[in-house]
């Protein structure tokens, strides 16, 4: 595992000529279960992986914590947790730089043309490649067949994790076959989630698509309640002109 994780390629192929086997799991890191493989996504060592695969380490084997392979790439690994702290809040402040994307996304289609599953368990790869403003990563998953409406565990899908902040993958997501009444823990559709946040292109396409403009969430709460209650005029008056109605007596 430390030599997968540690991009020791000759290291990690005489191991396994000598018969070490992949398939063993630890038992600390994210509460286990992690193989070498997942060692070497996660540090991001596209040839160690190479050889593992090419051993038959399973793409696709899933941790204690629910991550495959595929789902750590996008985690911060020794690359990130190299950096100083100076570097490390331009990292957060900037987001992810070119060379970082295209790295992610070199090894994103290895493990695909591997044999990993897109999905992950949850969804997980697809929609930490959205939050992470990762365009091209997003749709390199979504053409290998990432399922846009699977959620995470707080029952968000990945146009959720976007939606305030990188619209140009927000808007990907919509025309991606995304189902435009599903709801979140909070019953929250994508139109309510748009006007929430004020983002009058969103709120424009999901209204061209047709989407409920009178969903209601678990509050009682419309689109349009939503966006009077955050003061979004712009959005809240396209709602009310598609036929959106206040429900709640609070913002009527």
């Amino acid at each position: 595992m430390k030599a997968a994780g540690g991009g020791h390629v000759e290291v990690t192929r005489c191991l396994l000529e000598a018969g070490a086997d992949h398939s063993l799991k630890d038992k600390n890191y994210e509460g286990g279960g992690n193989t070498a493989l997942h060692y070497a996504a996660w540090a991001r060592q596209v040839e160690t992986a190479a050889e593992l695969i090419k051993a038959g380490a399973d793409v696709n084997s899933v941790s204690k914590s629910g991550n495959t392979p595929l789902t750590l790439l996008f985690e911060d690994g020794p690359s990130v947790s190299s950096l100083s702290v100076e570097e490390r809040i331009e990292r957060d402040e900037k987001g992810i730089s070119g060379t970082e994307a295209s790295s992610i996304y070199r090894i994103a289609k290895f493990f695909l043309d591997s044999g990993a599953n897109p999905n992950g368990v949850k969804g997980e790869p697809l929609q930490c490649a959205a939050e992470q403003g990762l365009i091209e990563v997003v749709k390199l998953l979504l053409a290998a067949g990432a399922d846009p409406n699977l959620k995470s565990d707080q029952g968000w899908t990945a146009f959720t994790f976007v939606v305030d902040k990188h619209e140009k993958i927000a808007e990907l997501l919509l025309n991606s076959k995304l189902d435009l009444e599903l709801k979140d823990k909070t019953g929250k559709t994508p139109l309510a989630w748009a006007a929430l946040t004020g983002s009058a292109t969103l709120v424009s396409r999901l209204i061209q698509l047709k989407a409920d403009v009178n969903a209601q969430d678990k509050r009682g709460l419309t689109p349009l309640d939503l966006a009077l209650r955050e003061s979004q005029k712009g959005v809240a008056s396209m709602i009310r002109k598609a036929g959106g109605k206040s429900l709640s007596k609070k913002t009527s």
